[in-house]
């Protein structure tokens, strides 16, 4: 509703509705919104403050844009990029300047920087804002480079057309016209043009970096629909409308209930197993040989007695020479990283990895007492050369290879170990109750 009614300040009502009709459908924003992602909360937030922006008259109330773009900010510091611009625009069309400045300006937003700094301070035990360490690094240092690179040019050519797809078509369209007739304000596509320019700017660049700009830019596609309807071909605008349906709703429901689920489901899979094998007060440790956050952590494990441990995907915060952090180590040579670190294989219940890691290393594990557990479908698409399609959990029973007469090599278990093992088989479906029976050896 804030979308709906910052598009009134700045389109007429018809174009608004269509501009809402342009963000809502977008498949990007549906993958995303729902996620705990710093940037669906810095959407969100500016959304809400822009409720309060003067885009016409610059005497309506306003600090409430100011104090929650300061939350914004400090929340997700790359909001500057959005807030600085807009501050300033507002402060050049202000009749008033210095009493915009020392009666709105600061009393909106110098409170929630001190809360900020003071809570940084006493939370990490010294004089720290948590905002300047994120530009210091990510910006001023080139820290962001750690977590991948990209070309400069990749925003443009990748991450907008796989992000907003046919929405580019309306979008570009209601661009073109703003520019050549001036009946609508500029500033949302500038905004937009400067935040990306200057994320294009730093090394590191995902899709989702892109989320507060959809809505800037839906602006524009609602006034090519209101231009369509006043104007142009009734046909063409329903062709374009039922274009922009039939490719964000397959898109959003692919991407939302199947790519890149394997995550999930390998979490959802270790508690159910792992509630039964071990119950709510039984310890039990989970290791994720995986790519950097690749796996969901405790949120996943609500109500069980459990110690997840992942690769370390520390930056060289030491500027050591010649560095290498974990998760690096550890793809370069799989093998070599589970023998030189067997403490962790030896104390770990569940080991989690992608199929094609797995494979390396199988031979290791299964001599080490595991078995597997389950194998989970991840993607058809895969977005780094270290993940796979499938996800693999190896279980380790904690019971003793020996050799069987009749069925060659086997793991023997205790009694526990093996009725632990039926009410699982049972639980999942995999075997009947019925025909489920113990053996020892």
């Amino acid at each position: 509703m804030c979308f709906l009614k910052i598009a009134k300040h700045i389109l007429s009502p018809l174009e608004a509705r269509y501009a809402l009709f342009s963000y809502v459908t977008c498949w990007f924003v549906w993958y995303c919104a729902p996620r705990t992602l710093s940037n669906s909360l810095e959407t969100a937030l500016s959304l809400i403050a822009l409720r309060w922006y003067p885009f016409g008259s610059v005497d309506r109330r306003c600090w409430p844009y100011m104090t929650i773009g300061a939350v914004t900010i400090l929340i997700r510091p790359t909001a500057i990029l959005l807030w600085v611009p807009l501050g300033f625009w507002h402060f050049m069309r202000s009749n008033s300047r210095c009493s915009l400045i020392l009666m709105t300006c600061l009393p909106a937003v110098l409170p929630v920087l001190v809360a900020a700094f003071a809570l940084d301070s006493l939370a990490y035990g010294k004089w720290t804002l948590s905002a300047w360490n994120f530009a210091k690094f990510n910006v001023f240092e080139g820290g962001s480079a750690h977590f991948g690179v990209h070309p400069w040019h990749w925003f443009f050519l990748q991450g907008i057309p796989s992000v907003l797809t046919v929405q580019l078509i309306p979008i570009i369209g209601g661009a073109v016209m703003a520019l050549r007739w001036r009946r609508v304000t500029l500033v949302p596509l500038v905004i937009s043009l400067f935040y990306i320019i200057f994320h294009s700017c730093l090394a590191h660049k995902e899709h989702r970096f892109l989320l507060p700009v959809i809505p800037l830019l839906s602006i524009y596609a609602g006034y090519f629909f209101g231009y369509l309807t006043r104007y142009g071909d009734r046909v063409i605008r329903c062709l374009l409308i039922i274009l922009l349906l039939l490719v964000n709703i397959p898109l959003a429901v692919y991407t939302g209930l199947y790519h890149q689920i394997g995550p999930f489901t390998a979490s959802d899979f270790i508690a159910k197993h792992a509630m039964i094998t071990f119950g709510k007060n039984k310890h039990f440790n989970v290791l994720q040989l995986m790519p950097c956050y690749s796996m969901p952590q405790y949120s996943h494990m609500h109500g069980l007695n459990c110690t997840l441990r992942a690769l370390d995907c520390s930056p060289n915060l030491g500027n050591i020479t010649d560095f290498i952090d974990e998760s690096d180590e550890f793809h370069s040579n799989p093998l070599a990283f589970i023998e030189s670190n067997k403490d962790l294989l030896n104390e770990a219940n569940y080991v989690v990895f992608y199929e094609r890691i797995f494979l390396l290393v199988s031979d290791f594990i299964l001599k080490n007492g595991f078995y597997r557990c389950a194998r989970l479908f991840h993607a058809h698409f895969l977005t780094s050369n270290r993940q796979d399609n499938y996800i693999v959990i190896e279980y380790n029973c904690n019971g003793t290879t020996v050799e069987h007469p009749e069925y060659g090599e086997v793991i023997q278990l205790t009694g526990d170990q093996r009725q632990h093992i039926k009410d699982f088989l049972c639980k999942v479906g995999i075997v009947k109750e019925e025909n489920c029976k113990i053996h020892g050896f």
